[in-house]
């Protein structure tokens, strides 16, 4: 039996200083970070439009093996972690997580995004979490993406997604691993 409390946020209620952080969420928020392979990527914070966070879908092509990771991998990761295959296309569409997936990740649901007028990075994954934590995906030229989900997405409501910008010549997303810190 484990001594350390499972703790699963919920959403904050809207208050006037929650709708002010809403509003200073800008793009100064993100930062840049570098990935696995060498190359620069940029994470942040970002409130989705209800549409884009409450729709339902049924569009659920998970996989739900896991494997444990490469030598690589667990260099990057500091230990041995357990990498989720998944196959996620880039389609610009909210795609929730299947149960199993969620449990074992804790991701809620993602979208995989391509914008050919962004000037520095094409792709923008979006993921809604359900707790904080390192947070890491891999794409199809093994390249390893990392975000650390700190509270402040819980404080800025149900809509408020981590998101990663970055360029990759196969950029749909291939594994998935959730680490608590």
């Amino acid at each position: 039996m484990s001594s350390r409390t499972e703790y699963a946020p919920q959403p904050a209620k809207r208050t006037d200083e929650t709708e002010a952080a809403l509003k200073d969420l800008k793009d100064s928020e993100f930062s840049d970070a570098l990935s696995a392979n060498g190359t620069t990527y940029r994470v942040g914070v970002k409130v989705l439009a209800p549409a884009e966070s409450d729709g339902v879908n049924t569009n659920t092509q998970v996989e739900s093996k896991t494997q444990s990771s490469d030598p690589s991998i667990a260099l990057m990761a500091h230990g041995a972690d357990n990498w989720i295959a998944v196959d996620w296309p880039v389609e610009g569409i909210r795609v929730s997580a299947p149960q199993d997936f969620c449990n074992q990740t804790n991701v809620r649901f993602y979208i995989l995004v391509y914008d050919s007028h962004q000037w520095i990075y094409s792709y923008e994954l979006r993921v809604a979490t359900n707790k904080p934590g390192t947070y890491m995906f891999k794409d199809v030229e093994g390249d390893i993406y990392i975000l650390s989900v700190t509270g402040v997405t819980y404080v800025l409501g149900e809509n408020a997604v981590n998101v990663f910008n970055y360029n990759s010549k196969k950029p749909e997303i291939k594994a998935a691993c959730y680490r608590p810190f």
